[in-house]
């Protein structure tokens, strides 16, 4: 090979290997800003999160030591929340059926 084709190489590789650096600098970049958005998000929710509660007193006291009534009503209570949650259980996986039914159509 001539000596012209061995510099027309050399060139050719030092222009792939900066297109290369280029590439890679801008998608370094793009990563960089990406992790630093999922990190403030990340810090808003944990600020979020380390917020106290503005919740209710409730009675502290043992439920054996209260009215059996008051044992009736939180029973009560936790089982239409149980039954709520099993319908929205129920419900969500119908939508999914009926649109696994209709993908082909």
């Amino acid at each position: 090979m001539p000596g012209w084709g061995w510099a027309v190489l050399a060139v050719l590789m030092v222009v792939v290997i900066i297109a290369g650096l280029i590439y890679a600098y801008r998608h370094f970049i793009g990563a960089v800003e990406t992790c630093g958005a999922t990190l403030d998000n990340l810090a808003t929710r944990f600020d979020k999160s380390s917020e106290p509660l503005d919740m209710p007193e409730k009675d502290t006291r043992p439920l054996f030591t209260q009215p059996l009534g008051t044992a009736m009503d939180r029973y009560a209570d936790a089982h239409v929340k149980v039954i709520e949650r099993k319908d929205r259980k129920r419900e969500r996986r119908l939508h999914i059926w009926k649109s696994w039914l209709d993908f082909n159509k």
